[in-house]
């Protein structure tokens, strides 16, 4: 009897398993079977190519981070200007948000 048991546990832990692999669609080794994914995921290469580019304000030395907000992209410095700017696609500051240090 204990047998019998062992051998149903041991099916039946077997069959709910995880397994672990890549579980993401667009990489190139996808398991369809994966339920748990792993990290081993690895990509095909792409080539991005910018569409337009556009000279910043004197304002802007540099963008040191970049985010769409509220119909604006948004920038900051990376020296100890704490200014916000909100630019339009043009590269045109439209709103600026200082915050003290």
């Amino acid at each position: 009897m204990k047998l019998y048991l062992l051998i149903f546990c041991l099916i039946n832990c077997s069959l709910y398993s995880q397994i672990c692999d890549c579980t993401v669609i667009r990489a190139k080794n996808f398991n369809p079977n994966a339920t748990q994914n792993d990290g081993s995921c690895y990509y095909p290469k792409s080539k991005i190519k910018a569409q337009f580019v556009t000279q910043l304000s004197d304002s802007i030395p540099e963008s040191s981070g970049l985010i769409a907000f509220d119909s604006l992209l948004w920038t900051h410095n990376d020296d100890h200007n704490t200014t916000l700017y909100g630019m339009d696609e043009s590269g045109k500051i439209r709103k600026k948000s200082i915050y003290p240090m």
